[in-house]
């Protein structure tokens, strides 16, 4: 019996393999035993799968096999075989990856795509967190003048520094004009003695940071700025509650404490009375404190002295 083999021009190549099979009744087993082909590549060869082929070298050996066990030309198998591995490659290069091979503009795939947008997303977020701690944070406050522990004149003192841009500053509660940069600078009168100069930067989210610092006004103006032998040993700061009753006594003066944080500065000591010692909190030498006593006690003359001498420049943040 004789079997007519289709022409290879009028299909394609695994069509062509699959029809002269089918022609000789040979089953895919048969093949593959009489070649010694590895079945999946039998399957690939007749499905046209040119990806799960191997190099051509290869190929073109199986090829060669299969013509010589179907009787029909290796050359024609060959060339089919080139023609179509080209026209494969050309297409496969023209069409769209799928899942996360996605092609999107300007050749970028949808991973790096995806890598990309999450790095540019964490830095924006550490930009606006930064933005946040600097707007939302204490803010910054250094004084250029005056020099805790010097001597100033009676009369006018000057006060200058800088701060977070944005903050609200104040010397001793009274309201300042600072720049865009955040400096700022002021006049503030002390009589004679020894004073306290509260500087106070306020965040608009209310936080705060507060310098105080210590130094000796004279009462001579023609006294040298600098000149002080010391500074005051003792910085009382006492704050009390509304209602509260409380003064201060040094230098052989009594002196009404005024509600919130006042700041009191004396070389010897200084005796605090209140009607309220759990409603009366005390700061010494820029050191917390906390309450003097319990709700409601009252106490009168309690003692407070130096306990560093040559007291420095404090400086207190708060929340």
């Amino acid at each position: 019996m004789e079997f007519e083999i289709k022409k290879l021009s009028s299909e394609t190549l695994g069509e062509y393999l699959r029809a002269v099979r089918s022609e000789l009744h040979l089953s895919l087993d048969e093949v593959v035993e009489r070649t010694g082909i590895i079945p999946k590549y039998v399957r690939a060869l007749e499905s046209g799968d040119f990806a799960a082929l191997p190099e051509a070298v290869y190929v073109v050996g199986f090829l060669k096999s299969l013509a010589q066990l179907y009787a029909v030309s290796a050359s024609e198998l060959v060339a089919q075989f080139n023609r179509e591995r080209v026209l494969c490659v050309e297409h496969s290069g023209r069409r769209k990856p799928t899942g996360w091979a996605v092609v999107l503009v300007g050749g970028i795939t949808k991973r790096a795509a995806f890598a990309g947008g999450l790095i540019c997303l964490l830095v924006v977020l550490l930009f606006l967190g930064f933005q946040i701690w600097t707007v939302g944070g204490v803010p910054d406050l250094v004084i250029r003048t005056p020099v805790s522990g010097d001597l100033y004149p009676t009369g006018v003192v000057e006060v200058t520094g800088k701060a977070s841009p944005g903050s609200e500053v104040s010397f001793n509660n009274q309201t300042v004009f600072a720049g865009s940069d955040g400096t700022f600078s002021g006049t503030i009168s002390f009589l004679s003695g020894a004073q306290t100069l509260q500087v106070t930067a306020r965040s608009r989210f209310g936080k705060t940071n507060k310098q105080i610092l210590t130094f000796l006004v004279s009462d001579s103006p023609t006294a040298k700025i600098g000149s002080g032998p010391s500074v005051p040993s003792v910085v009382l700061g006492v704050s009390i509650e509304r209602g509260v009753e409380a003064s201060v006594l040094f230098a052989g003066k009594t002196i009404p404490v005024s509600f919130g944080e006042s700041f009191f500065a004396a070389n010897d000591r200084i005796l605090l009375s209140t009607n309220n010692a759990g409603k009366t909190r005390i700061r010494l030498n820029g050191r917390e404190i906390g309450q003097l006593g319990k709700a409601g006690e009252v106490l009168v003359d309690i003692p407070f002295s130096g306990v560093v001498q040559g007291h420095p420049s404090m400086v207190t943040r708060q929340n």
